[in-house]
């Protein structure tokens, strides 16, 4: 919506969804639904040519519930409103120097309902908390060149705990998990910076960041076992530091334009206050892709052939009960293309992920202490055709 020199963008949703998980047992092991509405408004105003001033509002209603009295109630009924108020100025000083800040005010609740038998090991007590916070950032962009810019950012951040690792106490995949009701909002103060080259034939992109965060939250495994023998993860707290970088390079050589060559990589590393590593950190990863297409090639349009890789390097850096996991390799090929059919063209194409069905686990694998592997060799076939409506 435009009031003269005003702009208001309003994004309203709806979301109802069922989670129903069927084992062995004649009737679902799990039935849940949770129902959210989320709104996203902000609104636009330029004060001159150069600054521009934004306010926001954001927020979230949500509800969950357990139906039919399933066996497992891993996580209780829950009303939860949060609601987010902020506001931004962008600032562009000279033709080369781009200043932006923005401060945000946060009001979060979260209410949930007693679930089973006062007493037993899987009884969830109710729980009210209610929880606030002021946040912002500051960043500056420098544009040296045309093709070229550099990005620094502060910023003090924010989030409060979740439904689940407040009041989580039950299975919930393959292993047992046991919220924390005295969790609190974690917050982080964070720097990064970055330099983007984006030429014709040639782009890359390497960013750097640096969390130090305050009373981290974090599910890690522990010795303890759950009355069914299955391992107990619980959610705690920590100071902690996350940091790490990402490196991307496209090149496209100028005499050979049906080549297209792109490769990226990132790593993190996750510190504890004791210094021991936190959990669940991913493995650094090496991913690269070669393009080869054509414009037109044997009376198709558009066709090109993409051989890509990830290499997931080993994680040797685990947190205590956790365990290392060794480095693999994964690669995929795909054929597309184009077929002009009188005012359409239909899109078509083949893809093998996994090719040569390598057996491999992933550090932040869910199934990886019950030792199953991550998918095989996966075929996919792709045809879109579309449709013209006058």
């Amino acid at each position: 919506m435009y009031f003269g020199s005003i702009k208001v963008l309003l994004n309203l949703s709806g979301q109802s969804a069922l989670r129903k998980l069927q084992t062995s047992l004649d009737e679902p092991f799990v039935e849940m639904r949770l129902n959210t509405f989320t709104w996203d408004g902000k609104l636009f105003y330029d004060l001159d040519d150069k600054n521009e001033f934004v306010l926001a509002t954001q927020g979230m209603m949500q509800d969950n519930e357990n139906l039919n009295d399933r066996l497992s109630q891993f996580l209780p009924n829950a009303n939860i409103i949060n609601t987010g108020f902020a506001a931004l100025i962008n600032s562009k000083i000279k033709d080369f120097l781009q200043l932006q800040a923005g401060i945000r005010y946060d009001l979060s609740n979260i209410e949930t309902f007693g679930l089973g038998i006062e007493g037993e090991s899987n009884y969830h007590a109710p729980l009210e908390r209610g929880f606030n916070s002021l946040s912002g950032s500051v960043g500056m962009t420098i544009n040296p060149g045309e093709k070229t810019n550099i990005r620094f950012n502060f910023a003090k951040a924010y989030r409060t705990p979740n439904l689940s690792e407040l009041t989580s106490n039950g299975m919930h995949g393959s292993r047992y998990e046991l919220g924390n009701s005295e969790l609190v909002p974690q917050d982080a103060y964070e720097a990064d910076a970055s330099v983007h080259y984006h030429g014709e034939y040639l782009s890359f992109d390497i960013a750097w960041f640096y969390n130090m965060i305050d009373n981290y939250i974090f599910i890690s495994p522990t010795e303890d076992t759950a009355a069914n023998g299955t391992s107990i993860y619980e959610f705690a707290q920590t100071r902690a530091d996350l940091y790490g970088g990402e490196a991307v390079v496209h090149f496209h050589p100028k005499l050979i334009p049906w080549l297209h060559l792109k490769g990226s990589f990132n790593t993190v590393v996750g510190l504890q206050e004791n210094g021991d590593y936190l959990p669940f950190i991913p493995s650094s990863k090496l991913r690269y892709e070669l393009r080869i297409g054509q414009r037109e090639f044997l009376g198709l349009e558009n066709a090109y052939l993409n051989i890509s890789a990830v290499s997931s390097f080993a994680q040797n850096k685990p947190a205590r009960f956790e365990t290392s996991t060794e480095a693999y390799n994964i690669f995929n090929v795909g054929v597309f293309s184009e077929i002009p059919l009188r005012r359409i063209r239909i899109s078509m194409g083949i893809s093998i992920n996994n090719i040569f069905d390598t057996q491999y686990i992933d550090h932040l694998s869910t199934l990886k202490p019950l030792g199953y592997y991550g998918m095989g060799r996966n075929i996919s076939l792709s045809l879109k055709i579309p449709v013209i409506v006058e």
